[in-house]
């Protein structure tokens, strides 16, 4: 899901003014396509985020396991606010399915973060 910020910028200065990009689906598939992990949002709305190394992905994997393992649907989400520059707004960036592979490649320029309750 694509989301805009802010809809009444047209022209936006700065990401936040811009869109951000919402993905949601198996775990191994998200966390394979993000480099960094929110571990918190504080009251003031800062994140904490941790890069995804080999032992973050080795505990997902073992939380994933046994959630699935007890019947659990696991789903994982990421977030990546879309540079303005490289994904505007005027003309609209595309996103439809016939511009996945161009698109897909684009977004690996920057990392996605995904989310977690820690």
């Amino acid at each position: 899901m694509v989301r805009d910020n802010d809809p009444s910028k047209t022209n936006p200065a700065n990401e936040k003014e811009n869109m951000t990009l919402y993905l949601k689906g198996a775990p191994e598939r998200v966390i394979n396509r993000c480099s960094t992990l929110l571990m918190n949002i504080d009251e003031h709305g800062n994140e904490t985020e941790v890069p995804i190394n080999d032992l973050i992905k080795k505990k997902i994997n073992i939380a994933n396991e046994k959630f699935g393992g007890s019947g659990e649907r696991v789903l994982a989400f990421s977030k990546r606010v879309l540079n303005p520059k490289t994904f505007p707004k005027n003309p609209m960036y595309n996103f439809d399915v016939k511009s996945w592979a161009s698109w897909e490649q684009s977004v690996k320029e920057t990392p996605i973060n995904s989310f977690a309750n820690g």
